[in-house]
């Protein structure tokens, strides 16, 4: 991949441990954007007209989803049927990326 292009990429998975090892079966282009630079995460749940948010940023979206779902006392432990969504820019600007991002909204 050539990194000179900016490239987003977006995945959307079960938030669950399984859904996170599926994030291994993406292709090598998107695993490196995803897997090896910071991320916007999002996780969500809805339940009738309610939602449950949570926007989060990592540079490690498989630790971090991991601490969230082995934490006993995290707020994220109340979503039982939720969805991950990863984003990730190759650019790796943090402030650019965030700005895009939103802006994209």
């Amino acid at each position: 991949m050539n990194l000179g292009q900016n490239k987003l990429v977006i995945q959307n998975i079960p938030y669950s441990e399984k859904g996170l090892k599926s994030l291994e079966r993406i292709s090598p282009a998107n695993r490196q954007v995803i897997l090896d630079r910071n991320t916007v995460y999002i996780v969500n749940e809805q339940s009738g007209k309610q939602y449950k948010v949570y926007v989060g940023e990592t540079n490690n979206i498989q630790k971090r989803t991991l601490q969230h779902l082995k934490d006993k006392d995290d707020v994220l432990q109340q979503i039982k049927d939720g969805y991950l969504y990863v984003i990730g820019d190759s650019e790796c600007s943090y402030a650019r990326f965030t700005d895009r991002f939103f802006s994209a909204l």
